[in-house]
């Protein structure tokens, strides 16, 4: 799978739980940075934060 895939891999699943585009697109580029160790070791407050914002809307769409 290309880094490519795997971002819009992530973009799809943050959009689908509501997330809103601009965030979800932000949050999959950190994430597919950090992938497949998606402890986001390296990372800065501000894309751990982005993170965490963005994957609130799939924890409360799953919940």
């Amino acid at each position: 799978m290309s880094k490519k895939d795997i971002e819009q891999a992530f973009f799809s699943v943050l959009t689908d739980a509501w997330c809103p585009e601009d965030l979800a697109k932000d949050a999959a580029k950190i994430l597919t940075d950090y992938h497949p160790d998606n402890r986001l070791l390296g990372a800065t407050e501000t894309e751990v934060q982005v993170v965490k914002q963005a994957t609130e809307y799939v924890r409360d769409n799953n919940g």
